[in-house]
């Protein structure tokens, strides 16, 4: 089957002529039938157009891959994000600039384009950080983790005091051990987190319709 005609125009954010054609052919009926699959050459160059250019610092001989989003006269964000990965959220970077914020994203070491670190701790993040802001002329910034990148976030926020303004975490993982599952709080805690999950589920239509009426 031909893929279905879109207007694929320049000025729409690329995330979103990604989920322009992927939504045009589940309604086609051709993904859920396996008669098409992504197009590399089309869906590859609209991807990297989804990210800041790639930016190498350096932290003593080893290679950091950063990700400046801008703009410049931001108040500087450093996100640690959960896989490790520069790459930041492409709405995400658009609300932040809405709002005065720059968001930067960096490789942890071994990660993408950043040079390997064998033996590092989640404390050794703090250094690279300060190779980043050294390299870009920030003195002050703010730092946001998520997921697994939350300890890394309040490593940052620990390790570089006078620099760190503010750390912010969003579902990270907490230290490990600190609350087991099998633990009395963990236990009493679960009747209630299955109640939200039930009615997150019987309410997912209602929720996804909030979220798209605040868009």
């Amino acid at each position: 089957m031909d893929a279905p005609e879109i207007d694929y125009r320049a000025e729409l954010p690329p995330h979103r002529q990604i989920a322009a054609w992927i939504l045009a052919h589940i309604e086609a009926g051709d993904l859920r039938a396996g008669r098409t699959t992504l197009p590399g050459r089309l869906l590859w160059p609209m991807v990297l157009r989804m990210y800041p250019a790639l930016r190498i610092v350096k932290a003593g001989n080893r290679d950091l891959a950063v990700e400046d989003a801008g703009p410049e006269p931001g108040f500087p964000v450093i996100v640690h994000n959960g896989t490790g990965s520069r790459h930041l959220f492409p709405p995400a970077v658009a609300e932040a600039r809405d709002l005065g914020f720059r968001l930067i994203g960096y490789d942890r070491p071994g990660c993408g384009g950043s040079t390997a670190m064998p033996g590092r701790v989640i404390a050794d993040s703090a250094a690279d950080v300060q190779a980043i802001m050294s390299e870009l002329g920030i003195a002050k910034m703010a730092a946001w983790g998520s997921s697994g990148g939350g300890p890394y976030a309040l490593a940052t926020a620990a390790k570089l005091p006078e620099a760190v303004t503010a750390v912010c975490l969003f579902a990270s993982i907490g230290p490990y051990g600190m609350l087991a599952w099998t633990s009395p709080m963990a236990s009493a805690a679960m009747p209630s987190a299955r109640r939200s999950a039930a009615s997150s589920k019987s309410q997912g239509g209602l929720g996804r319709a909030s979220v798209r009426s605040q868009r």
